[in-house]
Formats: structure tokens, C-alpha cells, sequence
């Protein structure tokens, strides 16, 4: 029998603490299933199944509370109810009476009628509306329905990103959805997106970028992949194909990046505004590239661990080149240490992004170094 490796002792502990915690959701112990999920998470923090269900169990945790302050709200608006009708109920014996007084007094013409007193009302006991808790949401079902499908395409997209699954995956997947309670056509939706999303954008790299046929070996290479049938391959390329018609002549970036997942989020936001991205992971990859490549902007991140070229090196390599040497470069990291922005700074970088930035933030610094990089 072959021994487990450290690795292979975590995978295995991590997924018996899946069980329980799925046994725990079953039988509605929140609290237990989240001091399970932490264990979890502190054994092997990356896992995006234990990601999964951590957030699951916080939205179970919200809607809980949720459903505790609507339930005070209702009670509390019951005794409001009810304290108004017994105030209404005083009021109107009040008045009955103090008319039955005045019919009296009115039957004794000779005598000195006392002076009515007025009612004194007591204050009013209740609490003002910016007290009350938030009302619960209308359709709370709906709300956790919205919430693990969410969940769930995070999940599908971590692990379709290098293409199809195994076994071990896929049982993974059929426990967490029997969890949060995702059927299968809704599983099946969900996978389909995610697998052309991926495929779109590997097709769009090859074709349209790096100029392959449709038929190469690539191509053939990615359908198995993301296990896309001839039919759907046609109708992506064809998508491809009508909306580069559309766009015309773009402007083009070139860009580098190792996590794979952020280098396909930043290129696929790229693309959609507008430019024609190469994306790739290496500095040595991007560099083989340039030698008969000009594009209108560069963007790499610094710390390039998968290349031999570090990102500094890479940006005085491509200064090297005649033809690449005017191209405006953008260093991204995620570092905002003073000394690697100086040195890149004094390398003579166009500009320098830290990490996380948003989308609008990104594409201001792209358009305003294209466009100063084309008034040239």
C-alpha cells in the first residue's frame, strides 16, 4: 500500500471535515459547523472548497440574524398595536364618561356644577422608527437561493480554470451542491458558462492574437480541455469573429502576469473595453513575442516567480529592443514598498499600479499612456 504524502494527509483530513460540516449544516448547527470550517481553513487556507462553504455558513449566519431582528420587529409592533388599542379603549370609557357626568349635572339645574377636569393622557411609550431593527428581506428563500449559486460559480471557476476535472473533483462538487441545495440542471447551467467563458478566451488568444487557425492542434487541445463540442466551438469562433469584424483596427497591449486567474480577469476587462490583449504568463514567453511585435502599451507585474526575467530585467531587455523602446510600460504588483516603486521609477517606467485596484482605475493609466504614447 503506498504511503500518503504530507499533501495527500491533508487533502484527506480536510475533506473529513467537510463532512461533518456539511452533517452540521443538515441538522441546522451553525455555530459547530463554523469552528469546524476554521480548523479547516488554518490546515490549508487556499482550499476553495472550505472557502465555499465558510462563506455559505456566514450567509446562513446573516440570514439568521436577519430573521431574529424581523421576528422582534413584529413582536414589537404587536405590543405597539395592542398598547394603542387599550389607550383607545381608555379614551373612549374617558368619554362616555364625562358625557354621562355632564347629563347628569344637566338634571340638577339648583346646583353648583364642578368644573371638568381634564383628562390627563400619559406619554406615549414607544420607540421611534429609527430604533426598530432592519426589516428582514422580502423573499429570504430567493435571497439564499441567489447567494449559493454565487458561491457555487466561484467554486466551478477555480476549478475549471486549467480545464477538466477528476474524479476527486467531481465528487467534491456533486457533496457541495447537495449541500446548498443546487440541482443539477442549475449545476449544469452554471459549468457551461463557465467552460465557454474559459474556452472563449483561450480560442481568442489563439486566433485573433497569436494568429493560429481555427483547425491547429491548439485549438483541438483547448476543445478537449473545457470539453466543447464542434457545435458550440462554432458558434464561440463565430461569436469571435463577428465582434473582431465589428471592432476594427485596436489599439494592442501586451500583458504579463503569473497568477493565471488575475492575467485572464485584467485581460478578458481589457478586451471588453475596447483593445486587443496578449496575455501571457512569462516574461520569457512576452519577450519571444516582442522580437517581431509592437504594440501600443506593455503591462507586467514585477514579481514574475515562473520566469527567468524578473520584471525589472524583463522592462531593460525590452529597452534593448529599436522598435521597443518608446512603448509605454506599466509595472503592476502587489507591493507598495517605496524603494521597488523608486527603482522602477529611475528604470524610466511610464507608470507604476499597486495591487488590488479597480477596473476604472486601471484603464484611466492605460488610456492616458496610449493616448499621450500616440501624440508622439
Amino acid at each position: 500500500m503506498a504511503q500518503l504524502t504530507p499533501r495527500d494527509d491533508t487533502k484527506k483530513a480536510i475533506s473529513e471535515i467537510l463532512k461533518r460540516v456539511d452533517q452540521l449544516l443538515k441538522a441546522g448547527q451553525i455555530e459547530p459547523a463554523l469552528l469546524e470550517i476554521e480548523r479547516a481553513k488554518r490546515q490549508d487556507p487556499r482550499n476553495v472548497y472550505v472557502k465555499a462553504y465558510g462563506e455559505r455558513i456566514q450567509y446562513l449566519i446573516e440570514q439568521r440574524q436577519q430573521q431574529i431582528a424581523a421576528e422582534l420587529q413584529k413582536k414589537r409592533a404587536e405590543e405597539e398595536q395592542q398598547l394603542k388599542a387599550a389607550e383607545e379603549s381608555r379614551r373612549k370609557a374617558e368619554e362616555v364618561r364625562q358625557r354621562s357626568l355632564r347629563e347628569a349635572e344637566m338634571r340638577k339645574p339648583d346646583q353648583v356644577r364642578p368644573q371638568a377636569q381634564p383628562v390627563r393622557e400619559e406619554p406615549r411609550k414607544y420607540k421611534p422608527a429609527a430604533e426598530q431593527p432592519p426589516a428582514a428581506p422580502s423573499d429570504p428563500m430567493a435571497g439564499m437561493k441567489e447567494e449559493a449559486l454565487k458561491i457555487y460559480r466561484k467554486v466551478l471557476e477555480e476549478v475549471w480554470i486549467e480545464g477538466a476535472v477528476g474524479e476527486r473533483e467531481l465528487e467534491q462538487l456533486h457533496s457541495l451542491r447537495t449541500s446548498f441545495l443546487i440541482s443539477n440542471i442549475e449545476h449544469d447551467s452554471l459549468e457551461r458558462d463557465v467552460r465557454h467563458g474559459y474556452y472563449q478566451a483561450g480560442l481568442h488568444k489563439t486566433v485573433v492574437v497569436e494568429k493560429l487557425s481555427p483547425d491547429s492542434d491548439e485549438i483541438k487541445q483547448l476543445q478537449t480541455r473545457y470539453k466543447i463540442s464542434l457545435e458550440d466551438h462554432r458558434e464561440i469562433l463565430a461569436r469571435i469573429q463577428k465582434t473582431e469584424a465589428a471592432l476594427g483596427d485596436r489599439d494592442e497591449i501586451l500583458f504579463i502576469d503569473d497568477d493565471e486567474k488575475l492575467l485572464f480577469v485584467v485581460a478578458e476587462m481589457l478586451e471588453e473595453a475596447g483593445y486587443m490583449v496578449k496575455a501571457v504568463s512569462t516574461s520569457d514567453e512576452a519577450f519571444a513575442i516582442l522580437q517581431n511585435y509592437s504594440p501600443d502599451l506593455i503591462i507586467s507585474d514585477i514579481n514574475l516567480e515562473t520566469s527567468t526575467m524578473g520584471g525589472f530585467t524583463f522592462y531593460q531587455k525590452v529597452q534593448e529592443l529599436d522598435h521597443a523602446t518608446d512603448i509605454p510600460f506599466i509595472f503592476l504588483s502587489g507591493l507598495t514598498d517605496e524603494v521597488l516603486i523608486r527603482t522602477g521609477k529611475e528604470l524610466g517606467v511610464d507608470d507604476y499600479v499597486t495591487k488590488p485596484f479597480s477596473n476604472e482605475s486601471l484603464l484611466a493609466v492605460v488610456r492616458g499612456k496610449i493616448k499621450r504614447y500616440e501624440q508622439r
